[in-house]
């Protein structure tokens, strides 16, 4: 692999990019499926089916990562966003009325 820092920065940006993107989809994706409650032909269903896929995709690299010996990336790529979605769905299903107001 090259050293060249430029190659290193764009590296770098694509992983963030991607960490980012998993951790936000761990959040907002199970709130746009359970905001629908059950309508399954709704745009918000279809967007949180969407944003659910970046955490699926993170924990599944960082598990191929484990596999390699990549300690640091599967806490970053895995457990972590393991964490954040757990969170997410937890804290929407006790606390209903903060996330979807009095319904």
């Amino acid at each position: 692999m090259s050293r060249d820092p430029y190659i290193i920065f764009l590296n770098a940006q694509g992983n963030a990019f991607f960490v980012v993107a998993a951790w936000a989809g761990a959040v907002l994706g199970p709130m746009f499926i359970m905001a629908t409650f059950g309508d399954l032909s709704g745009s918000g269903f279809y967007l949180g089916v969407g944003l659910s896929t970046f955490p699926l995709l993170a924990i599944r690299y960082g598990t191929k990562a484990l596999s390699r010996g990549n300690r640091l990336d599967f806490v970053v790529y895995a457990l972590i966003t393991t964490l954040m979605l757990l969170a997410s769905v937890a804290h929407m299903l006790l606390y209903p009325v903060f996330w979807f107001g009095g319904t």
